[in-house]
């Protein structure tokens, strides 16, 4: 907490001028829509939401960065406490917020600050689905999914790597066939669905612009 708080006053204190994908981001909070040309639309409803609140500065504009890192620190400590320890927790999160990396991601707002936080927020759910089969936590997955989608269409490396990891692992093979399944594609596909039908009226625009930067 005191991390973050340092962080957001550092934000605060300066004035580095956007980036050029920034500024981008913060074009298109001022007309929400569900997808733009080149990222789906949860960049700029968090640009939008902080400014809501704070005004259109710099600093506020990028203010969600360091407090969607925090939360991802503290998905990463309860992930590392229930495969390890308590204290693997606690030493995973701290790690984690202090990268080098993630210290200099503080100081911008980009796609890449909400995928990891519902990545997190996804790993987490899945293992609560996996140990106790709570209904709940797969209402939780599915729409940590959901959002993640509309953060960047990276997580669905997430959706392939769960798949991939309870097919591997015999004990988890269950979750594949049973009904819990339906449970996280649901909300996760009711949440990502508005996208898709932004992209179809728009000519699948975003998913082409996706498949271009990968040479696909």
């Amino acid at each position: 907490v005191v991390v973050t708080l340092a962080r957001v006053g550092v934000l605060m204190a300066s004035n580095i001028g956007f980036h050029g994908d920034e500024a981008q981001y913060w074009s298109w909070s001022q007309d929400l829509a569900w997808g733009y040309y080149t990222k789906p639309p949860m960049i700029a409803w968090l640009i939008r939401a902080a400014t809501v609140v704070c005004g259109d500065a710099e600093w506020c504009a990028r203010a969600g960065s360091p407090l969607l890192h925090a939360g991802t620190s503290l998905f990463c400590a309860l992930i590392a406490g229930r495969l390890f320890d308590s204290r693997t927790g606690f030493w995973a999160g701290l790690l984690f917020l202090t990268l080098p990396a993630v210290s200099f991601s503080n100081a911008v707002i980009s796609t890449d600050v909400p995928l990891l936080f519902f990545w997190a927020v996804a790993l987490y759910a899945l293992l609560r689905v996996l140990d106790s089969r709570s209904p709940g936590w797969c209402v939780v997955l599915g729409i940590a999914i959901g959002f993640g989608l509309l953060s960047k269409y990276a997580m669905a490396y997430f959706v392939i790597g769960a798949i991939l990891s309870c097919s591997l692992y015999r004990e988890h093979r269950w979750f594949l066939i049973s009904p819990y399944l339906f449970a996280v594609t649901l909300p996760a596909g009711l949440i990502v669905m508005p996208n898709i039908a932004w992209n179809i009226a728009n000519g699948w625009v975003t998913v082409a612009h996706v498949g271009q930067n990968a040479n696909l």
